[in-house]
């Protein structure tokens, strides 16, 4: 470069307007794709947390082992695979006595939707519980967060997944969450009493059987005196 030339400041390597434009739209799809991934991270509840206890009730999984699910809308081909991907899963869910429950708001239901497939769906009116939990929204606010709970018969959170691009992963992971539970309480006495059990059941009937047997010898004494 010449003495007083102002140094250049175009790009390294030279591109047309086209290559340019293109650069520019890859850079910023890549971006907002990794903005929305880091916002699906952002779950509601956490593992350990208890899930509101009156939108078990009505959705009818108070006091039972149930997965959770919220998505968009009904028909859409995400929220679709998703629904479909449960509904192959239906016959282990109930193996397991597990309830599967599918949570859209008003706005997202479509008609004999929930017709096609194997599990209960219930609408979350004004998206009251899904903001009380605090499900994050995708693309910046314009989707639904796609969020997986699987709860316990007391109602704690086991397992929590959210991911808007892999919706058949949700029923992969919410079944191997739900085989993680603690089997039922009849499932577990089936098994056999537990050692500890069977000590304080003996160390409660003994005084028992000592006084039955006492009275018994006492009878017998007594007959034989009477016969003498």
């Amino acid at each position: 470069m010449k003495k007083g030339e102002k140094k250049s400041l175009a790009f390294p390597i030279p591109c047309t307007t086209m290559q340019c434009t293109l650069l520019a739209l890859f850079a910023l799809i890549v971006g907002t794709e990794a903005l929305v991934t880091r916002q699906s991270l952002r779950m509601g509840l956490s593992v350990g947390q208890t899930f509101p206890a009156d939108a078990l009730k009505k959705w009818g999984c108070s006091g039972v082992p149930a997965v959770v699910y919220f998505y968009g809308a009904d028909e859409s081909p995400s929220c679709t695979k998703q629904a479909s991907a449960f509904s192959e899963s239906m016959d282990d869910f109930n193996a397991l006595n597990v309830k599967v429950v599918g949570v859209r708001n008003q706005k997202g239901v479509k008609p004999r939707f929930a017709e096609k497939y194997g599990q209960t769906f219930v609408v979350d009116e004004g998206d009251e519980v899904r903001d009380s939990i605090g499900i994050k929204k995708d693309f910046f606010g314009a989707l639904g967060g796609r969020e997986t709970y699987v709860v316990d018969r007391e109602g704690v959170v086991t397992f929590v997944f959210n991911d808007q691009f892999k919706a058949g992963d949700h029923a992969v992971k919410a079944l191997v969450a739900a085989e993680a539970l603690p089997p039922p309480p009849a499932t577990a006495m089936a098994r056999g009493v537990p050692p500890s059990l069977q000590i304080q059941a003996f160390t409660v009937l003994q005084p028992l059987v000592l006084a039955v047997l006492a009275v018994a010898v006492l009878n017998q004494a007594i007959a034989v005196n009477f016969k003498l």
